[in-house]
């Protein structure tokens, strides 16, 4: 039996999502993880947060290669959430047809 593959956002951190996911399809590879909320507090979101014709050329790109979107990043649990920020996250991972998302907790206080 055959598991999907799918090319980690990091390993191509650097190019915009068109390119990630016609690197993906081009390498073989399945499916895509696409990151749309920053990985520490000193980055900015990323466009595809908030970019509708970002968003529309993704869409193109996905059904032009046949990938998937496999899961978005990444959502930090901590003492403070921005729900609103958080909301445009899973509206955003749904519309790309986001299979999961990638959560971590980022909370020093274990209990909560």
């Amino acid at each position: 039996m055959s598991h999907p593959l799918s090319l980690a956002f990091l390993t191509v951190m650097d190019f915009d999502p068109v390119t990630q996911i016609r690197v993906a399809a081009e390498s073989g590879f399945d499916a895509v993880s696409l990151r749309l909320l920053p990985a520490s507090p000193a980055e900015d979101d990323y466009p595809l947060l908030s970019d509708p014709a970002l968003l529309d050329a993704v869409g193109v790109a996905l059904r032009d290669t046949g990938l998937v979107v496999n899961d978005t990043e990444i959502v930090r649990l901590g003492a403070e959430i921005d729900w609103t920020r958080i909301t445009a996250f899973c509206r955003q991972a749904e519309r790309l047809g986001a299979r999961g998302a990638l959560v971590a907790g980022a909370d020093r206080h274990e209990a909560r």
